[in-house]
């Protein structure tokens, strides 16, 4: 027959009332509740614990148990990243979705940064060294120097999310050069020579955006193709801004067979202009896309895209984390997402 406890006041429910209930010490009580490892517990005693700390209702008290355990058992997510641009997509609702499940199920929680200048990374440094949250998992970063530079080291609870491996910090790599390959070589192969396309706004300033471009004219090139006169026009990775940069692209000399809007939502603003203008997608122009966002594939014509596994990629960072944080001597951790090619009936 399982234990009857009852609270013996009327106010919050304290550790000594879960201890009496189990017939054990309250240092007992907060090994078990703080999960404190090497504290030599048994599975029944352990038990005991959990099961007089539910039927009494108890809830922990955060700051107590910080300063009991030195944890926050928080996890910064930093996002460098311009803000008014950091929510336009679906990279980081995804990473979130998938970092936070994760990060939940162990207990943790996130809390969100949003920086965008370089030099913000010495508040990162800050929250890790203070002891303000656990652990730090930045995205956004076109190097590991920035973190080097404020004192961070391979030691400390850190993960970067970026485009290519790093050597010093762990990191998870997602190989977007490589991905963006898969939808082109898709175009190429299906005749396609005359290309016009909608790049990421700050393609010409970002190492990143830049590199995505510089590859995708090269690519071009070697192929036979060309990227037209007049038919390259940035958005902002809003629906809105692909609409009118591809107004802009039907306005050249001579209108290119595909346009590849570099991620999914100026993709769709591309289709938008075209059907607008009385060009029909694909039979007069086909549009290409890319990230792989869940509405490309119900959408008039369905996008081929690229998919990108963004959840995934949150999952694995919080799986990484965690085992940093309990495993403070581990090796560093190298991991590299792949991607999926998505051909639907805009390319044809």
């Amino acid at each position: 027959m399982g234990m009857r406890v009852k609270s013996s006041g009327t106010g919050k429910v304290t550790s000594s009332e879960v201890a009496r209930a189990a017939g054990v010490s309250r240092t007992t009580v907060s090994f078990v509740l703080n999960d404190k490892p090497g504290s030599n517990i048994s599975a029944e005693t352990r038990a005991r614990v959990l099961e007089a700390a539910r039927q009494l209702d108890y809830v922990p008290d955060a700051n107590a148990r910080n300063l009991a355990t030195g944890k926050t058992r928080t996890i910064a997510l930093a996002v460098h990243k311009p803000s008014p641009h950091a929510f336009a997509d679906t990279y980081l609702s995804s990473v979130l979705s998938g970092l936070v499940r994760k990060a939940k199920e162990a207990g943790f929680r996130i809390v969100l940064e949003l920086t965008e200048e370089d030099s913000e990374v010495s508040t990162l440094a800050a929250l890790v060294r203070s002891g303000a949250v656990d652990g730090l998992i930045a995205t956004g970063w076109q190097g590991e120097e920035p973190f080097e530079e404020v004192g961070l080291s391979a030691n400390d609870p850190v993960l970067l999310l970026s485009e290519w491996p790093f050597e010093r910090f762990s990191n998870i790599s997602v190989d977007l050069v490589g991905a963006q390959r898969k939808i082109v070589n898709a175009a190429l192969a299906a005749g396609h020579r005359q290309f016009g396309c909608i790049p990421y706004v700050p393609f010409k300033e970002s190492v990143s955006e830049k590199r995505r471009f510089e590859d995708f004219k090269n690519q071009l090139a070697s192929a036979g193709a060309e990227l037209l006169p007049g038919c390259v026009e940035a958005g902002d990775l809003t629906v809105e801004s692909g609409r009118l940069a591809m107004r802009r692209i039907l306005e050249a000399p001579v209108r290119p067979s595909v346009v590849f809007g570099m991620n999914d939502t100026m993709a769709i603003g591309a289709i938008k202009a075209a059907q607008g203008a009385g060009i029909s997608v694909p039979e007069d122009i086909s549009v290409i896309g890319f990230e792989g966002q869940a509405i490309t594939e119900y959408l008039d014509p369905p996008i081929s895209t690229v998919k990108i596994p963004w959840i995934d990629l949150g999952e694995k960072a919080a799986e990484i984390m965690l085992h940093k944080l309990r495993n403070p001597e581990a090796e560093q951790s190298r991991l590299s997402i792949g991607s999926e090619l998505q051909l639907r009936r805009s390319l044809i």
